[in-house]
């Protein structure tokens, strides 16, 4: 909204002309002043003419807009109101609106802007404009009433210097920090990546310069890191591979800590137009960024392109929902959990120029409407570049503030409880043959919440045969890890007390599908002394049909276990009752009776101690056995 006054003064000052030649004189040689910067002395001047000429409006307006450049508003708004007496009142009502909101006088705003419509003979930008302040004035006389606690601590000399760091990004472990940083002093000024890791004491490292080949000298900047650490999206401008302004760029990490040279991410992503500002999801397979005419455009789009299967990307489209509006909407962060975005615009109701909001996707995959973040997180400044420790709670943004070491520092702070994101936990593993304990790669993982049934990873193990997902923590999941010719794995775990910084580490060991081999099939679920099968074991009774029918001669034992509470002859029979309810369901399902059959063990085979809940649960389980 800033910028406003920039444009009605293009549209509205002139050269005064109906006052005396002495006083157009001194306006002139004020003008002049400020071409050479020297503001007070064309105040100066400025002051004669009014003196000497109270009805020169141009020079009341002159002054009133020098101390609006200034952030001097209090005497902004008397010479504007100086200037209301003598003419001009489209431009001087305008500007009296803008400068008393961003005064926090949002009454007299409202006033001025709608008298300021009430002439009906600007032009529609400015309308919107004004309608905007008197929406946004509405808006923040409410917000400003229940402020929320907010105490910017600065992340310290370790990281912050007299130059410029911002654009931060984090790994999900919260162990990473990696940021942009550019120096004002000295010879070399373009753009370049730092990182900085996390003490036990909470501080951060002395920043090092990222190594390998991801820094040149050229501009870096606007970087998203991703979950696991290993990849860099981040803007690159002006380069010979680009398709405009400033492109997307990807690089990766390698074992020993080198960035590869970085690969323009292609035509799906890039244009002739600038794009910039990446965040890329935490499962890896969205990539939200900021498309603008170029850097300094008024309207700047979140646009998304999905990762395909091939490995190559979708052609980008804004992102739906009620994020995006006509104005500026930048510096997107879509949160470790996979469904808040934060990212900051001028084009919601607000507190002027850019605030920070979050959205929250919708059952339907589009964005809901934005939440401004409040006060005094949002203020009439500009607030860009926020991001979220995998805690939720935990903000770190760029500000300059005269407490800092001198441009852009980076700061932390605390969210408020109602626009926290839900604390995250991250699980790891390497899938291994069972036998030989090589590593398995491009096996499918998929995690499922056992609670609501729904998938909500799907990811191959790499190279390594590592995995790595990001998962909402306090909620139990199903695991199952599936590559040809082998039995998949079954696995359940819950993350009620895992946070962020405690992963839980699952190796999986697959076992040939061969005679005699079985797997635990851990995802089947029954009440306590129940035989009948609960809805939440279907997924992984589908996956042993699909087996089945898959692999046409393939026979199976399903074999029934219980800990050692109850009695022998209870025990066997329950457990007899289990396996004969997965077969039934496996024959509902179009698997033939005669490749399916069934024995209960009761307690006598037990995988773990029954002296404790966690091991007598490890007993109760349903095997499947390669016949």
């Amino acid at each position: 909204m800033r910028t406003s006054l920039l444009i009605l003064t293009l549209i509205f000052l002139q050269p005064a002309c109906a006052q005396s030649k002495k006083s157009f004189k001194e306006f002139e040689k004020a003008r002049q002043a400020l071409r050479g910067d020297d503001i007070q002395k064309a105040l100066g001047h400025l002051e004669k003419v009014n003196k000497k000429d109270p009805d020169f409006v141009d020079a009341w307006i002159l002054r009133a807009d020098i101390y609006y450049g200034n952030e001097d508003y209090d005497k902004a708004i008397a010479f504007y109101k100086s200037a209301l007496k003598t003419g001009k009142a489209d431009y001087v009502l305008f500007n009296l609106g803008e400068t008393s909101f961003i005064n926090q006088q949002y009454d007299e705003a409202k006033r001025y802007m709608r008298a300021y419509l009430d002439l009906r003979r600007s032009a529609a930008r400015a309308n919107d404009m004004a309608q905007r302040i008197i929406v946004s004035s509405e808006f923040a006389a409410e917000a400003i009433k229940n402020p929320f606690p907010f105490s910017p601590e600065n992340l310290g000399k370790n990281i912050n210097d007299d130059g410029h760091q911002y654009f931060p990004s984090i790994s999900a472990d919260g162990e990473v920090l990696v940021f942009t940083e550019r120096q004002i002093k000295g010879p070399k000024r373009d753009e370049d990546f730092f990182a900085s890791i996390k003490q036990e004491d909470g501080d951060w490292s002395p920043k090092e310069r990222l190594k390998g080949r991801l820094n040149t000298d050229n501009n870096e900047g606007a970087q998203s890191l991703s979950a696991d650490g290993n990849t860099l999206f981040f803007a690159g401008c002006q380069r010979p591979d680009g398709y405009g302004s400033c492109d997307i760029y990807i690089a990766f990490r390698d074992t020993k800590g080198m960035w590869s040279q970085p690969q323009n991410l292609g035509d799906a992503i890039n244009t002739s137009a600038w794009e910039s500002m990446p965040s890329i999801s935490p499962d890896g397979k969205t990539l939200y960024f900021v498309r603008g005419k170029d850097m300094r455009s008024s309207k700047m789009t979140i646009m998304y392109s999905e990762k395909r299967a091939d490995g190559n990307w979708t052609t980008a489209k804004p992102i739906p929902g009620e994020v995006n509006t006509p104005h500026r909407e930048t510096t997107p962060f879509i949160y470790f959990d996979n469904t808040r975005l934060y990212f900051a615009s001028d084009g919601h109701p607000g507190f002027g120029d850019l605030d920070f909001f979050v959205s929250e996707r919708l059952e339907d995959g589009t964005w809901g409407k934005p939440k401004n973040l409040g006060y005094p997180i949002n203020t009439h400044k500009e607030e860009s570049s926020l991001v979220l420790s995998p805690d939720g709670r935990t903000g770190f943004f760029a500000s300059e503030r005269d407490e800092g070491f001198g441009g852009l520092d980076l700061y932390k702070f605390d969210v408020p409880p109602p626009h926290r994101g839900n604390p995250v936990a991250f699980v790891e593993g390497v899938v291994r043959d069972a036998k030989t304990k090589k590593v398995i790669p491009s096996a499918q993982l998929e995690v499922i919440d056992i609670n609501k049934n729904d998938t909500v990873w799907i990811l191959n193990s790499d190279e390594n045969g590592a995995f790595f997902i990001i998962l909402p923590a306090q909620r139990d999941y199903a695991l199952s890890v599936e590559k040809e010719n082998y039995l998949f794995h079954s696995e359940n775990f819950s993350l009620e007390q895992e946070g962020a910084d405690a992963p839980r580490i699952l190796p999986v060991d697959l076992n040939k599908l061969e005679k005699g081999e079985s797997v635990v099939l851990r995802n089947i679920f029954f009440d306590y002394d129940k035989f009948e099968l609960k809805n939440t074991s279907h997924t992984e009774l589908n996956r042993v049909v699909q087996l089945l029918k898959r692999s046409s001669n393939l026979s199976i034992e399903i074999a029934g276990h219980t800990d050692n509470q109850g009695s022998d002859s209870y025990n066997q029979a329950l457990s007899e009752n289990r396996a004969r309810s997965v077969k039934a369901y496996l024959i509902d399902s179009g698997v033939a009776a005669k490749r399916v059959s069934i024995k209960g063990y009761g307690a006598s085979s037990p995988i773990a101690s029954n002296d404790s809940e966690e091991g007598r649960a490890a007993n109760r389980r349903i095997e499947m056995v390669i016949k």
